[in-house]
């Protein structure tokens, strides 16, 4: 298969390759998934760029990637799910937690001490297959287009951190309109909030608030940099 691989501890294109390596082998407890669509998370532009940031978390060479969707391939031989088939649409949690930590065994998964992430610490989905435990693996609807499909991980960042209480009719300061910081301010929207604040240094992200406020029946919107 064709994959996109960090191969040397070097900024930009020297240091990154598409290769063909071999196909993923499914352990027990996984499956491999056929990759239809990824997207681009800002881990990975710091990887391309091999910044401070995350160069002591990767052995190279490492397929990069963590945010995608695509189609079961294969399941390993303790993998089978009652509700997922081979051919079903699906992503998955790129984040695999060790489930015995004492932040797991509280329900605090997403804080594991012991995380490990596909597409850092071990191979990802910037390829045309990607193998995840099989706990991991979401399906998904077929009315989810695979543009929004791979881009579930960052939307899921945006939900946790907004839904810690009830918005609806509460003002709501959403600080930075990147990506997740759009998304914050659209599931505040959903929840009923009655006003939302976006802050910005960037006046090109506060004319994107802008607009998207003047897009919606939601025109509670104040932008401030």
């Amino acid at each position: 298969m064709q994959a996109v691989v960090k191969s040397a501890p070097v900024d930009g294109a020297s240091g990154t390759e598409i290769r063909d390596c071999p196909v993923p082998k499914p352990g027990p407890d996984e499956v491999l998934i056929r990759v239809a669509a990824a997207a681009i998370c800002g881990t990975d532009k710091h990887i391309y760029h091999w910044d401070p940031s995350i160069r002591d978390q990767m052995r190279l060479p490492r397929i990069y990637g963590h945010e995608f969707c695509g189609f079961v391939e294969k399941f390993g031989e303790r993998a089978h799910r009652e509700n997922v088939s081979v051919g079903d649409y699906v992503s998955a949690e790129m984040h695999v937690v060790c489930g015995e930590c004492p932040q797991c065994r509280s329900g605090q998964g997403h804080i594991c001490a012991h995380t490990k992430i596909l597409g850092l610490h071990d191979d990802g989905a910037f390829a045309e297959f990607v193998k995840v435990p099989a706990s991991n693996v979401i399906k998904l609807g077929p009315y989810v287009p695979l543009r929004v499909g791979a881009f579930l991980d960052a939307l899921g960042n945006a939900v946790h951190a907004s839904q810690v209480c009830d918005l609806a009719g509460a003002t709501v300061a959403i600080t930075g309109f990147g990506p997740i910081g759009a998304m914050a301010a659209a599931i505040a929207e959903h929840s009923g909030a009655s006003t939302v604040v976006v802050t910005d240094v960037s006046d090109h992200a506060l004319e994107t608030a802008r607009r998207w406020a003047a897009g919606r029946s939601f025109s509670n919107l104040h932008a401030f940099n």
